[in-house]
């Protein structure tokens, strides 16, 4: 009867520890699945904000004129023609973007005008347009029309891209000459990012936006007292008929270029390369009051807006960082040196005009600003013994109308450098 309860005990013990392996076996399991879920999880949450950086990467742009609309397609689909229209873009993205719908509604839609394409009926309900591999008309019933599939994929920073889609010979987009914004055009990607403009678009430079191409930079100076420094004294000056003569080791400008205004009551100015030697920065930037030396500041800028521009007032500023060593030789600390001051005329035409009154300066035409420094920032000893130093900085123009007629532009200026010697 022992044996028997003893049989019965080992077997007992067996079927325990199968249920507790068993057990661990499951719950292994178990975290092997949500290990292997967990995983899943994190490579979905990984794929998602991958494509949420792609989608948030896409930027089209459009590209001037925005749409060529001066072809017709033929297909057997279109009966007699299509017209086409070349959409174009460009892609400001390191990342390839795919168009998959594009929505039109002119907004302003006008009638046929002679010499222009009509007529001009316009998506005044909103056109959709979906990819094609053919040509196919607009149906004006559906408001619904086609663009070329195959032009739908924009690669990554391509410029002017060219997505081609199509309208029938009697619905087209409202175009009028000198008027801009007559339609909106959406243009949907495959990642669900929505880039929308106008067109017609205006030319660069329409509106008060400002657009001055820059051209070389040059300095004056006129000396008055003692010692005073005058430009009209440099080698090339002199070479040109200034009168003056070069003397000392602070006259070294003998480029050929140098260039004779007359500037009303300032008499007349000879502008030179932007760069002095140290001898005239310091007498016209002194650390401390008594300068004999007036510099001066001329700016050649090229109208490259479409319109005519009104000058009539600015303003202009150079800078330089350096250390600061006002509380010792202390690592880190800087100070910004500021110099500038205002407009005091333009030279346009052969004709120097003060500031105050306007300059009308048509377009893609050059026009010389002249600007007078007559204050700077600095005292001590900042200054006072430059070591071969560069500035820079900005100069600025405005029209000063309170009206619609606003203008201001802003021009990079070239740097002044100043040099220890000749």
């Amino acid at each position: 009867m022992r044996r028997f309860w003893t049989r019965r005990k080992g077997v007992s013990t067996m079927i325990g520890g199968i249920i507790i392996l068993t057990l661990f076996l499951s719950a292994l399991s178990v975290m092997v699945f949500i290990s292997q879920q967990y995983d899943t999880y994190q490579s979905t949450v990984e794929t998602m904000n991958r494509k949420d950086i792609d989608a948030f990467s896409e930027n089209l742009a459009s590209v001037y004129p925005g749409l060529v609309n001066d072809t017709v397609a033929t297909s057997s689909y279109c009966i007699p023609f299509c017209y086409r229209y070349d959409l174009l873009i460009s892609n400001e993205a390191a990342t390839g973007t795919e168009i998959a719908r594009i929505y039109i509604n002119s907004t302003d839609p006008r009638p046929y005008v002679a010499g222009e394409q009509g007529p001009s009926i316009g998506c005044t309900n909103l056109c959709t347009f979906d990819p094609t591999d053919v040509p196919k008309p607009f149906d004006p019933n559906t408001s619904h029309g086609y663009f070329l599939a195959t032009s739908a994929f924009v690669n990554p920073s391509e410029y002017r891209h060219e997505v081609i889609f199509y309208t029938n010979n009697t619905y087209t987009l409202p175009y009028s000459s000198g008027t801009y914004g007559l339609n909106s055009i959406a243009l949907v990607t495959i990642r669900g990012r929505m880039f929308s403009f106008q067109w017609p678009i205006p030319p660069t430079g329409i509106g008060t936006v400002s657009y001055l191409a820059t051209h070389i930079m040059q300095v004056a100076y006129q000396g008055s007292g003692n010692p005073g420094f005058a430009s009209s004294n440099e080698p090339g000056a002199v070479a040109k008929g200034s009168g003056g003569s070069s003397t000392g080791g602070y006259y070294c400008h003998g480029e050929s270029n140098v260039t004779r205004i007359p500037a009303g009551s300032y008499g007349t100015l000879w502008f030179v390369n932007p760069w002095v030697t140290a001898t005239i920065f310091s007498d016209a930037f002194p650390s401390s009051p008594g300068n004999h030396t007036a510099f001066f500041v001329g700016v050649s800028v090229t109208n490259n807006q479409q319109n005519a521009i009104t000058l009539t007032d600015g303003n202009m500023w150079l800078q330089l960082t350096v250390p600061d060593t006002s509380h010792g030789p202390t690592p880190g600390l800087l100070r910004v040196l500021v110099m500038g001051g205002p407009l005091i005329g333009t030279y346009y035409n052969g004709m120097f005009t003060a500031a105050g009154s306007a300059t009308t300066v048509a377009s893609a035409t050059s026009v010389l600003l002249i600007y007078r420094i007559n204050i700077w920032s600095w005292a001590g000893s900042a200054l006072a013994n430059p070591t071969g130093v560069a500035f820079s900085g900005m100069a600025t123009v405005t029209n000063r109308d309170e009206s619609s007629s606003y203008f201001e532009g802003t021009t990079p200026l070239d740097g002044l450098y100043v040099r220890p010697s000749c």
